[in-house]
């Protein structure tokens, strides 16, 4: 399904409209009710209401991976298989350690909290659309990811703060 653009919305409002996961039912989308902020840098990216502190962060990759895993091995798609849940706890024990070593270089005043989960997450057609270009497997409503709970970095959204971001910085 190729997207059309929507006459006078903007770059934003139209990924609004492909990343909302509004009406979804999904135990996690109930509970946080959770609206989309942004996509990059592999991630997507919602803010939850009643936690202005905090933005969940949806790997895609992991997604991905954890899809064609249970598709080579003819496992249901929403499912977690053992092995993937094993490679996925070391990813994480190794994420959290990268994290402190980024907290120790440069001081944790300047790397945001968080911490990191595998769960399942909804997707919608429009979301598998949009993270496969526009050629999805079939049948997928949920899957694992990796959910990184973080601290909300406010001075991303000031225009009048210089920041120096390496790596994947979402605003």
């Amino acid at each position: 399904m190729e997207y059309e653009p929507i006459a006078g919305a903007s770059t934003n409002e139209i990924a609004k409209e492909i990343f909302t996961l509004d009406g979804v039912d999904h135990e996690l989308v109930k509970k946080y009710q959770p609206k989309f902020l942004a996509k990059g840098g592999g991630q997507m990216v919602y803010e939850v209401p009643g936690h202005p502190n905090v933005v969940a962060k949806v790997a895609t990759e992991s997604l991905k991976k954890i899809i064609a895993w249970n598709l080579d091995h003819n496992e249901a798609l929403d499912s977690l298989p053992e092995e993937i849940e094993e490679l996925a706890k070391l990813f994480l024990e190794k994420e959290v350690r990268r994290h402190q070593q980024l907290k120790k270089y440069f001081g944790s005043i300047h790397v945001p909290n968080q911490k990191q989960y595998l769960i399942q997450v909804p997707v919608t057609p429009e979301i598998l659309n949009k993270i496969y270009d526009n050629n999805p497997p079939v049948g997928v409503e949920k899957s694992w990811s990796v959910m990184t709970i973080q601290k909300h970095v406010d001075e991303l959204a000031n225009p009048s703060k210089l920041a120096l971001v390496g790596g994947y910085a979402e605003k």
